[in-house]
């Protein structure tokens, strides 16, 4: 691709800047175009080429479809926090709300009568499904179709949808499992017929007259395509090669579709494409600059040298503010630019700050009084930085970065030293050095991470330039510190190993962390030596006696002093005279985070452990080692270094202050930004073949049609689609606004023809494993059955025509009463009162995976096990741990991945399943039992579909490598270059840049293609209304195959020997 000529390039940014607007999903009717910009939707008129705005709420609303006279328009909204259908007329009004989504719901279409909106929804299980909203109120049915993304009626009412889609992904030119293909339901016939099977993405189709329009990536460029339903011939209609094809809507003359940030028309009459550019005449209110708090925007805060004040990252700014009496002074705050990681000088002279003020990461210092220019200190820095901080003598400056790099920074020259590179894996997300500095400023004590993830502990002579091991290298060992005499480094290992029992038959180990100190000079004595008081005692240390660090190498690794603090769960550390400060928690860390904190201080002297506070997420030592910055939620608070337990002092107040924000220049920064993060992190230095600086070239014209975040979001997906790779996503910042929050009875329920009251289908009443987990009407003491029904919720009664699950907004947190009644009428009604949930969602899925238990149980037998694994993190492995453990004796088990949206645990679980009995025990009384009796014995299926993805795909392939039984089911979805957690923007958004692959014999596996199964079969979907698995039923069979062939059982055990004398 050619990088844009300059000229070009400013006549395309003045063109657009004189007429912004970033405008997408359309819809047409006649000469009238409806479309979203800048969050709300607009009304266009081709004729005139004027538009005017629709909507103003502060929520986005999108999906618009007219309806088929043209009087409506059906639409997605974000109101009140939730997202669902809502309907206006053309000529304006109030809207009104279709559906109470549990899990929102996206509008598709309109049926042919105009009577239904067609939506989508995950309400009951992974499954996107295809639902129709009555436009006169009442509760949503589902289209007898399994599954549906998009979809659209013809005016015969024939359905062509899209059952699977990847429009999430980001991924320009997709080919893997998960790629959309068309299908049609012809609603007379009830017959099923799948339209498209090309390898790459077919998707959004439309009716126009007898045709279906939809967009393509065939040639590889997404286009409009022409679709004949009855001979499925797909005909090219557009050629548009600047620019993605997407989101077409027609009426039966033309069709209207998103073309990069604009829209297009295609007239089906002549052929002919026109680019449509509407007069907005916009406000351009999201551009307005605004007045923010601090409070919610605050991403790092520094303690100047006696934390009298401390320094503060708030979106991109830098502010000083102080901790107890003072004011609050904006330090730096470039437009267009990100200001991070602030850090004081030793005197309180200067702050140091990285900023991206020259297009890169360099390292500027200012005046910690405001008002004064920056000055740059470093030039060429290359650095994603992610600690920085000033040694105590104000002549270095320590900066770690997300490429698991440690430099040193001359605070006058700004020359900058490497330190070392981390030989482990370093991510923008994942592992930073952990660094600090001697308290005379002479050495640097750093944590560095090895290729088998073991970090080890290692101090630094800045002068000399010379690194030394201070820790063992055989003991997971980080947090390192100077101790404030500067005589010893203090760090946490992991070496405390008492292993515990688990009841999956596993071990586990708790409470490994100690806490460690190493003598740096071989003449210091351990602060823990057995004493012996003598009159006179030692001579006083002199006022103004400065520590000073030496380091004696030899025997350095035999001068390690086991601190006597209990092992326990330590995750953080600091010194203090006499003290040392730990992040302890009583509980053990979960796979979704760490638990709150505990701050503890140890008394060197003493030797006791006390606690200070709980509630503590981190802290950071003040400059002169007389305070510590204790973080707790979003407060921060100042302590005595020397402070006893007792509540945590008065939080700074952040409260009042604010900051003035211009999202114009925020919207460069973040593109810029993106793309730079991108540039440094995807995980092939080449881009895939792609020249990203043309990329950039390509997109930052588009910046100025960006009307609000929504379109800035589209933009950088846009960009990062480019890559032609998995996990590269984008999130937006995060929305604030009112939210009303739905409760949930845990139910289905039924409209009652002609009676006010809805009759109760079904009560969802969980599993074995979390009573709780259950509907409130399930509760022992309620008495309330399946067949009864309800007439009234918290006093307001059920009316015909409208969905019950109105009744239940706002109604989370309370206690409500339920009307119930065996009969639809009031005569006899009773009133039970019950705390609703505040979602159901995970009953939903207990009853998807008790549905495929039961299923596996009357198609396989009593001797057939199941276990559902919904990702690999911690649903995912107690999926597992429910279906594995009770059945590892069954002669097949079926591992169910389908719908596996990966995580990092896919090893585990299959260290489990492949291990196999290999010696037995036969007691005196009792059956025959085995110490491996965590793995199933007999033969095992695997099932997987196009919604695994990441490592729900690396388990499929990895099965299959290791052969452990067939696999089932469609091609996985691709995507096996992994992301992380995201690098967050300067408004709280993110973006994830793919930046790890998986290979295996030489050449990258699954990206891109998917895990293929061993057989290839299709949820038919006739079968599947029909209440058939299809593959679950063949996993059933190839197991009761391998089973009659050769039958596994338990081994009997052997004659018992003899061994009297002559026997």
């Amino acid at each position: 691709m050619a990088k844009m000529p300059l000229l070009v390039s400013a006549l395309l940014t003045m063109s657009m800047a004189a007429n912004a607007g970033f405008e997408t999903k359309p819809d047409i009717h006649g000469d009238l175009v409806v479309f979203t910009c800048e969050g709300d939707l607009w009304l266009g008129n081709l004729a005139d080429r004027s538009a005017r705005r629709i909507t103003s709420d502060e929520g986005v609303e999108t999906n618009a479809r007219f309806s088929p006279d043209g009087k409506q328009i059906a639409y997605t909204a974000y109101y009140d926090g939730a997202k669902d259908v809502y309907v206006m007329d053309v000529d304006g009004g109030p809207p009104k709300r279709l559906t109470y989504d549990p899990t929102g719901a996206d509008v598709l279409a309109w049926t042919p009568d105009g009577k239904n909106v067609v939506f989508r929804s995950t309400r009951f299980d992974f499954n996107q499904r295809l639902w129709t909203a009555p436009v006169d109120g009442g509760p949503a049915k589902q289209i007898p179709v399994p599954r549906g993304y998009f979809a659209a009626y013809s005016s015969k009412g024939d359905l062509a949808y899209v059952p699977v889609s990847f429009e999430w992904a980001n991924w320009y030119r997709y080919k893997g499992g998960g790629a959309d293909d068309i299908w049609l339901y012809q609603s007379q016939s009830k017959a099923f017929t799948q339209l498209t099977k090309d390898l790459g993405v077919d998707t959004t189709p439309v009716w126009c007259g007898d045709d279906i329009y939809f967009v393509s990536e065939r040639n590889g460029y997404s286009n409009l395509w022409k679709l004949n339903p009855k001979t499925k011939a797909a005909v090219q209609v557009t050629k548009i090669s600047d620019g993605p094809v997407r989101y077409p809507g027609a009426d039966d003359k033309r069709v209207v579709f998103q073309h990069g940030a604009g829209l297009s028309v295609f007239d089906v009459s002549s052929g002919k494409t026109t680019d449509v550019q509407f007069d907005l005449n916009s406000d351009k209110i999201h551009e307005r600059p605004v007045v923010i708090p601090v409070q919610g925007a605050i991403q790092n805060v520094a303690p100047g040298p006696s934390a009298k004040r401390v320094a503060v990252e708030a979106r991109g700014q830098i502010l000083s503010i102080a901790s107890t009496n003072g004011d609050m002074r904006v330090i730096e705050n470039k437009p267009g630019a990100r200001a991070i990681l602030p850090a004081w000088s030793a005197d309180g002279q200067k702050i140091a700050f990285v900023s991206d003020r020259s297009g890169e990461n360099e390292v500027w210092t200012t005046d910690a009084s405001g008002g004064g220019q920056p000055s740059q200190l470093t030039k060429g820095l290359a650095a994603n930085p992610y600690a920085l901080n000033w040694s105590p003598d104000g002549k270095t400056l320590a900066l770690a970065d997300r490429n698991g790099r440690v430099v040193v920074i001359d605070s006058t020259t700004g020359k900058v030293t490497p330190v070392m590179t981390a030989p482990g894996t370093a991510s923008y997300d994942s592992y930073a050095p952990s660094f600090a500095f001697s308290p005379d400023g002479k050495f640097l004590t750093y944590q560095s991470i090895d290729e088998a993830w073991i970090m080890r502990v290692y101090v630094y002579d800045i002068s000399a330039g010379k690194h030394y091991l201070v820790s063992s290298p055989n003991v997971n060992s980080y947090s390192p510190v100077f101790d404030s005499t500067g005589k010893f480094v203090v760090y946490l290992a992991d070496r405390s190993l008492t292993p515990y029992p688990t009841w999956t038959h596993k071990y586990t180990f708790d409470k490994v962390v100690r806490i460690n100190m190493v003598a740096l000079d071989k003449g210091t004595p351990s602060p823990f030596l057995a004493k012996n008081d003598e009159e006179g005692g030692a001579a006083k240390a002199k006022a103004d006696e400065k520590p000073e660090t030496k380091l004696d190498p030899d025997g350095l690794a035999d001068r390690v002093i086991d601190v006597p603090a209990p092992a326990a769960r330590y995750r953080a550390l600091e010194s203090g005279p006499g003290r040392l400060f730990v992040i302890d928690s009583d509980e053990m860390a979960s796979m979704s985070g760490n638990p709150p904190g505990i701050l503890r201080a140890f008394d060197l002297d003493k030797k006791t452990l006390a606690t200070l506070a709980e509630g503590v997420d981190g802290f950071q030592k003040s400059g002169d080692g007389k305070k510590l910055l204790v973080k707790s939620g979003p407060n921060v608070h100042v302590v005595d270094i020397a402070a006893g337990p007792g509540p945590l002092p008065p939080a700074i107040k952040f409260s009042g202050y604010t900051i003035k924000v211009n999202p114009r220049d925020e919207w460069h920064q973040i593109f810029n930004e993106s793309w730079r993060i991108g540039r440094d992190f995807f995980y092939d230095p080449g881009m895939h073949g792609v020249d990203w600086q043309a990329v950039k070239a390509k997109y930052e014209p588009m910046l100025a049609k960006v009307g609000d975040r929504a379109d800035l979001s589209r933009l950088l997906k846009d960009m990062v689609s480019e890559l032609n790779c998995g996990h590269a996503y984008v999130s937006g910042a995060p929305v604030g606004g009112r939210r009303v929050p739905m409760a949930f009875l845990g139910i289905d329920a039924e409209p009652v023809a002609g009676a006010d009251a809805v009759k109760i289908a079904k009560i969802l009443k969980g599993d074995d494993f979390d009573v709780s987990a259950r509907s409130p009407l399930a509760e022992p003491g309620i008495d309330v059955k399946e067949g009864d029904y309800i007439l009234a919720i918290a006093g307001e009664p059920v009316k015909r025509n409208q969905d019950f699950q109105s009744l239940l907004v706002g109604k989370t947190g309370q206690t409500i009463a339920i009307t119930v009644n065996s009969k639809p009428s009031m005569e006899g009604a009773r009133i039970v009162r019950v705390q609703p949930l505040t979602s159901e969602s995970p009953l939903r899925y207990i009853d998807w995976v008790n549905g495929r238990i039961a299923y596996v149980k009357k198609y396989g037998g009593e001797n057939f096990g199941y276990a559902h694994i919904s990702n690999m993190t911690g649903p995912g492995l107690i999926g597992f741990t429910k279906g594995q453990f009770q059945n590892v004796f069954k002669e097949g088990m079926i591992y169910d991945t389908r719908f596996n949206g990966g995580g990092y645990v896919s090893s585990l679980l299959l260290e489990n399943i492949a291990g196999k009995p290999q010696a037995w025990f036969q007691p005196r009384a009792g059956q025959t039992w085995t110490r491996e009796d965590w793995t199933n014995f007999g033969y095992s299926a695997a099932i997987c579909n196009e919604g695994n993805f990441s490592d729900g795909e690396l388990f499929i392939e990895v099965w299959k490598r290791m052969k452990l039984g067939p696999v089932v089911g469609k091609r996985t979805g691709g995507g096996e270059v992994g992301s992380g957690g995201g690098f967050t923007l300067i408004d709280g958004g993110s973006v994830y840049i793919p930046n790890y692959a998986a290979f295996a014999d030489g050449k990258w596996i699954i990206e891109g293609t998917g895990a293929t199964p061993d057989y290839d079969v299709d949820q038919d979907p006739a079968a599947v209304m029909a209440g058939r698995d299809p593959q679950l039923d063949k996993a059933i069979e190839l197991l009761k195959a391998k089973i009659a062939k050769n039958p596994i059982r338990k081994p009997e055990h052997p004659p018992f020997p003899k061994k009297g004398v002559g026997a």
